[in-house]
């Protein structure tokens, strides 16, 4: 009876004790009062609830696996920002702005180069059309003169009649002229929209060659002309903005050798 007596009251004791106690740092609250609502502690333990010491153990090593990794990766996070170590607020300030200042210089960078390219190809349609016209035009010439040898003399018409002839081929020279005038039409306006975007042709006729603007595809030897000087030009070079779009093709003359070239003047000897 002594013995109950004395458990009671040290029971009674603790209770009193514990009540007055503040719970412990780090243990969450909830957690002592789903403890304390335990009407019997021993149902925590109970075999099959996950608490024996295999899965103690279990989590145990889970625990510390986890923490080895958390561990790792903090390292790799302190060696990437070591060099930002002394850095004060100011230059937290200057980095990001100097990176979208970059990001910005850079994307404003890359839209020019595609309107750039872009302008480019338009370019090269509008360039290989001219010369299109060009060559065009040049037969148109070519056409005309071999007509007019087919036009009769003054003479010839007042003594035979040719006026059916003359009908016709007035006719054809009609043609002809009229389909010159498109041409020079056509020429002038693309000539002028070249212009606009900034197109330039490239003089070269009477001028030393350039090899970065000129190839020469053809060599002449000419005494009267300074040795390099452009003699002809085969096909029209243009230049966009110091950017040589379609290099001149050209004939270069060449000072031939003295010894040679008289040589090949000397008369014969009987």
């Amino acid at each position: 009876m002594v013995r109950e007596e004395i458990l009671e009251r040290f029971k009674k004791w603790l209770d009193e004790v514990l009540a007055e106690e503040e719970p412990p740092d780090g243990i969450v609250h909830e957690l002592l009062l789903e403890l304390e609502e335990k009407a019997d502690l021993d149902s925590l333990y109970l075999p099959g609830s996950g608490s024996d010491l295999y899965s103690l153990w279990s989590a145990v090593i889970a625990l510390t696996q986890e923490v080895k990794l958390q561990g790792r990766a903090f390292n790799r996070l302190s060696d990437r920002l070591e060099p930002l170590e002394g850095l004060g607020d100011s230059d937290a300030r200057r980095i990001p702005e100097e990176s979208h200042t970059v990001r910005t210089g850079y994307e404003d960078k890359l839209v020019q180069e595609i309107k750039r390219s872009a302008v480019r190809e338009v370019l090269t349609v509008l360039l290989d059309t001219h010369n299109r016209l060009v060559r065009g035009l040049d037969a148109v010439h070519k056409a005309t003169q071999g007509l007019d040898k087919y036009r009769p003399s003054s003479w010839l018409r007042r003594i035979f009649s040719f006026s059916r002839q003359k009908e016709r081929t007035d006719h054809v020279l009609k043609i002809v002229s009229a389909l010159e005038e498109g041409y020079r039409l056509s020429l002038d306006r693309l000539n002028e929209a070249l212009q606009q975007l900034g197109v330039r042709e490239i003089v070269c006729e009477g001028h030393p060659f350039d090899p970065t603007t000129m190839n020469a595809v053809d060599v002449e030897e000419n005494i009267d002309a300074p040795d390099g000087t452009v003699l002809e030009v085969y096909r029209t070079g243009y230049i966009w903005d110091a950017e040589v779009l379609y290099p001149a093709q050209v004939k270069v003359a060449r000072t031939p050798d003295t010894g040679a070239y008289n040589n090949r003047n000397e008369p014969e000897a009987t």
